[in-house]
């Protein structure tokens, strides 16, 4: 049985829209093995541009109030719905290992920049770090990939492949495009030479940005990056260049410092994944490039 990793991280909005999607497309079949590993917090919201989009696609309205969640009862509905190999809930205070970083590296920068006085936490909230810094979301995917790297190695496990997803992807329902997922998993899985990460793209007024929401590769590749990516956050938050996960951020990581463990270059044609996509009704609604 070959087996695949398939990380869950982030916040768990529109969980009861999207698991059985997830369960579908992560079924295991053909001499695959689909293991969970999830990463989530105990608190949802959804921002401005989510409730948008979720009011025009749906007619739903969202509220834009912080919603908490018991951890108990996140992880009892996790495990019932999922099974996951390994599963943490976290809360976004001072017991997180991520505020302390994030004070440190905003200490660090009020101790030694020419431009002191960095806060990267909201004013009303000395213990909420600033949303648009994408720090919550680059630690949540570096923690579920340590949950992960920790299995395999504890148990000398090996992955052949990562996958790394979010809760509020809602997969397409087609059997055919389950099939063309199966398909191009078996693929990358047997392609010896192929050691490239095949992230999705997105286009916004014309510019072409890498999208964090699903992106897969050979399992070393991706522990590297998944690890990396927190980190270089925490670097450029550091130096006061903010910017978001989009094409610019990805890639100054993935060519400064992944390149190396690379045989080849990494792999933007998505061809081959047009199965995952929010909402895709019709074969010309898909994100494939």
């Amino acid at each position: 049985m070959i087996k695949v990793a398939v990380q869950f991280s982030g916040m768990t909005r529109c969980l009861d829209e999207c698991y059985e999607s997830h369960l579908r497309f992560f079924e295991n079949r053909n001499d695959i093995q689909f293991d969970f590993f999830m990463h989530t917090w105990d608190e949802t919201f959804y921002d401005e541009g989510v409730r948008q989009r979720i009011e025009r696609n749906r007619g739903i309205k969202v509220s834009d109030d912080i919603i908490h969640t018991d951890k108990l009862a996140v992880v009892e509905k996790l495990n019932s719905i999922y099974n996951p190999i390994s599963l943490m809930v976290e809360s976004q205070d001072d017991s997180c290992q991520m505020n302390r970083d994030v004070k440190a590296t905003q200490t660090l920068h009020n101790l030694t920049s020419a431009e002191p006085w960095l806060n990267l936490f909201t004013s009303d909230d000395p213990k909420r770090i600033r949303p648009s810094l994408n720090i919550p979301q680059t630690y949540s995917m570096s923690k579920v990939n340590d949950l992960c790297h920790e299995y395999s190695r504890s148990n000398n496990i090996e992955y052949r492949l990562t996958i790394r997803t979010r809760f509020d992807l809602m997969f397409s329902s087609s059997p055919q495009d389950r099939e063309h997922f199966m398909e191009s998993i078996e693929r990358k899985i047997y392609d010896v030479h192929d050691n490239s990460i095949s992230f999705s793209l997105h286009t916004d007024n014309k510019r072409t940005f890498v999208n964090d929401a699903f992106f897969l590769g050979p399992y070393q590749n991706m522990n590297f990056v998944l690890t990396e990516l927190y980190r270089s956050k925490l670097k450029e938050i550091y130096s006061d260049d903010y910017t978001f996960l989009q094409e610019g951020f990805l890639m100054r990581v993935m060519n400064g410092y992944n390149r190396p463990n690379m045989r080849q270059s990494f792999d933007f044609n998505l061809n081959k994944y047009f199965i995952y996509l929010l909402k895709r009704k019709t074969k010309d609604d898909c994100i494939a490039h």
